[in-house]
């Protein structure tokens, strides 16, 4: 393996993979996706380290893999074993790499072993996190694995529209239940709501992901005291992000498009007799700002 130098850095990823069913779904997700040519060219312009922490049988076999889809990347790839900081194995490598971010002035792109960016998605992330101490999100539509079996034949990078496309025809019930005058429409429990406008799919999610992130000290204190890392969507937008103006949220597919493989019977929400059409079940600051945003992803 090549060795990890403490140098300072613009960019790191970190990925974590806990498996041989995630490897798998990593290596044709994030691995792939990543590796297109436009997102390629700009971890590399970024000098870029890539952080994965996996089960230490396939430390060698993922190395040989990402070095062979782009050997000009410094891999960072460790054994789970090594994450003893914290009881939590991601949150032990969240807290790891935050504490670079603020020891070493990088961004941090999150790429779980589930996720899909369309190609030049890191440039619009990256133009998005210019700030010091700014954090991107981004509203991620949800998918069903069956999306991978189009995608097999596609070697070549994929664009965001034609993603859009691909993604609205394997979509997940989640989002096919968010559509605006669904008969089950689930918005109040799930946060997402939206519909077709002028060839365009157009609505509001409450509730996007944070994806390129520039930690503060702050935010160290924050999430050691944490009692869950489901914080990190639901809580610390608003709790911390919102109020100290560091939000960035890019809510054109033009700019950035990332979707989220799910299994079909997982992240469905709830749908409960007369709840509201619209508006979210939660209140808080980064629910009241993202409502005030609209989203717009154009397919090909």
């Amino acid at each position: 393996m090549a060795s990890f130098g403490e140098s300072l850095m613009a960019l790191e990823i970190l990925s974590t993979v806990w498996g041989r069913p995630y490897l798998e779904t990593f290596k044709q997700t994030a691995l792939r996706s990543l590796s297109w040519d436009k997102n390629k060219a700009s971890l590399i312009k970024e000098e870029t380290i890539w952080n994965i922490y996996t089960d230490k049988e396939f430390v060698q076999e993922l190395f040989d893999h990402c070095h062979d889809l782009n050997p000009k990347i410094t891999y960072n790839i460790q054994s789970r074993e090594v994450l003893r900081d914290y009881i939590d194995e991601n949150q032990s490598a969240i807290m790891w790499q935050m504490r670079r971010s603020i020891d070493w002035g990088c961004k941090v792109l999150l790429a779980p072993p589930d996720t899909l960016f369309g190609d030049g998605t890191v440039a619009g992330l990256l133009s998005a996190a210019e700030d010091p101490g700014s954090v991107v999100v981004v509203p991620h539509p949800r998918v069903t694995p069956s999306i991978l079996d189009d995608l097999e034949p596609m070697y070549l990078s994929l664009d965001n529209a034609p993603l859009v496309s691909l993604a609205w025809a394997h979509l997940h019930e989640s989002w096919i239940h968010a559509e605006i005058g669904h008969s089950n429409q689930s918005s109040w429990m799930g946060g997402i709501w939206w519909k077709k406008v002028n060839g365009l799919i157009t609505g509001k999610h409450l509730l996007p992901s944070p994806y390129m992130l520039h930690f503060t000290e702050e935010d160290m204190e924050y999430f050691d005291k944490a009692c869950s890392f489901g914080h990190f969507d639901w809580r610390w937008p608003g709790d911390m992000l919102v109020p100290q103006g560091r939000q960035r949220y890019i809510a054109s597919s033009d700019l950035a498009f990332i979707v989220e493989i799910t299994a079909p019977e997982k992240n469905v929400p709830p749908i409960y007799d007369g709840q509201p059409k619209t508006g979210f079940h939660r209140n808080d600051p980064h629910n009241k700002a993202n409502s005030q945003i609209v989203f717009t992803f154009r397919g090909s």
